[in-house]
């Protein structure tokens, strides 16, 4: 029998029966078993991921899925990708495979684990439903792991006593609940939940895998396995199949996409958008029991639908965007109720579309200029058309050009980069000083309302304009 032979019996017979038996093994035989068990993991999962996929087109065409690959257009290529291959594997490893050889040290560092992954999670679903359950989660965790640490000789003695004798019982829950844990990589709906233990089937074969060599290798065998595994199946994909854009186009330069995209309309539901008469308070209810808004402006209401601060959101035209609105939402299906953001999202198209407008995110890199025209302008105060005789030193007239063809023209003078976020086509004559950026700026939001500053940090702005 070949070493490799040798190798992928031991994985088949731990698999089939997980135990504690593990001895120290030279660096070569880690080494060598480490490969059989990656390659085995990467076809074997691959099929599996293709099989999910052709299944969810089938029952679930509409479903969104894996929400970590998307945010590399805000988060960058080395940032997103140092957290799919380390953090996320680190954070992983440490609540899920940890206690399986149990130590005292062990079981604190998968407690300690498991409460960052809900402080994470409670801070990612902090506008959603599942706020309250991954408080009472940390919560817990807390007070658990006070209580460990307390009495921490004898409970290692009882737990220790039971993961020895159950140790195969332990191994295979961890590994389900490793599996389950992914779930949250879909939008969950009664199909999703239904068919859950099909969908989860390639993480849970993963954690298998990964439960293996931490058991038989130790930590870190686990921790490359896992870093390699997301690195092949979510940053692969993203570098090589990702719109059909070069790779520079989608990590250096500005990206655009539409927002919130087509959103199924909810199975029951009451939804009254109506304006308003009287003052502005913008008041505002966005929870699981409903969305109000009482007296809010469109621009308001969009910034809180959208989760955007206001001044982050820009109106092509902001006599829309300074309308009074009355907004009242509620979600009659218990089911879908789950899925708070997939109902915020469908309310905002839905203000969208009575006022036939368009959003769409502008991911702006950092060190790039962001140019727009000023949303506090109002339309009848349009000051564009500047007298190209008055005074302006050393400066430079452009006739007849868009406010695109101005962000071009800065880009020429300035020697830097502009994301212009209007895209009014009307055409101006523009007087702007040639050799001052501060003046510049002046210049443009004084005479003509157009907003230019530089992104210090990557930058999301929401640019709704009219959907014609």
């Amino acid at each position: 029998m070949t070493p490799n032979e040798n190798s992928l019996k031991a994985y088949w017979n731990f698999l089939l029966h997980p135990n504690l038996n593990y001895k120290k093994k030279r660096f070569t035989t880690k080494l060598l078993n480490f490969l059989v068990v990656l390659v085995v993991d990467i076809a074997i999962s691959a099929l599996l991921v293709w099989l999910v996929y052709q299944l969810r087109g089938v029952v679930a065409p509409d479903v969104k899925v894996h929400k970590i690959p998307i945010s590399h257009q805000k988060w960058g290529l080395l940032k997103w990708s140092l957290l799919v291959t380390v953090f996320i594997p680190l954070l992983e490893e440490l609540t899920f495979r940890t206690h399986l050889r149990p130590k005292k040290g062990n079981f604190v560092l998968s407690f300690i684990g498991l409460l960052y992954l809900n402080g994470v999670l409670l801070l990612v679903s902090i506008h959603s439903l599942d706020v309250r359950s991954n408080i009472i989660a940390v919560l817990v965790g807390l007070v658990l792991l006070a209580t460990y640490l307390v009495f921490q000789r004898r409970i290692y003695i009882v737990i220790g006593r039971l993961w020895r004798r159950k140790s195969a019982l332990v191994f295979y829950l961890t590994t389900i609940l490793f599996g389950f844990y992914h779930l949250q990589n879909y939008t969950v709906t009664l199909t999703i939940l239904i068919l859950s233990p099909i969908f989860v089937l390639p993480q849970i074969f993963a954690g298998l895998n990964l439960g293996y060599l931490r058991v038989r290798f130790g930590f870190w065998w686990g921790f490359v396995l896992h870093g390699l595994h997301n690195a092949i199946f979510l940053l692969l994909p993203v570098l090589l199949f990702n719109s059909g854009m070069p790779r520079d186009k989608i990590f250096d330069n500005e990206v655009v996409i539409d927002y919130p995209g087509n959103v199924a309309a909810r199975g029951k539901y009451q939804l009254t958008i109506e304006e308003a008469e009287g003052p502005v308070y913008n008041g505002s209810r966005v929870g699981r029991n409903g969305i109000d808004f009482k007296h809010a402006t469109v621009r308001f209401a969009s910034a809180k639908l959208a989760r955007f601060r206001p001044e982050e959101v820009v109106f092509e035209d902001t006599a829309v965007a300074n309308r009074v609105i009355d907004l009242h939402f509620t979600d009659r299906n218990k089911e879908s109720m789950d899925d708070f953001k997939m109902a915020r999202r469908f309310v905002f198209q839905q203000v969208l579309k009575k006022y036939n407008l368009k959003a769409q995110l502008f991911f702006v890199p950092a060190g790039n200029w962001v140019l727009y025209r000023s949303q506090f302008v109002k339309a009848e105060e349009d000051t564009s058309a500047l007298d190209e005789r008055e005074e302006v030193p050393n400066s430079f007239v452009l006739k007849d050009a868009t406010i695109r063809g101005l962000a071009d023209k800065i880009e020429e003078l300035y020697s830097m980069k502009v994301n212009c976020l209007s895209k009014n086509r009307t055409k101006y004559t523009w007087v702007i000083p040639k050799d001052s950026t501060e003046l510049l700026q002046r210049t443009l939001m004084g005479k003509y309302g157009v907003t230019l500053y530089q992104a210090k940090n990557r930058t999301v702005k929401c640019y709704i304009s009219s959907a014609e």
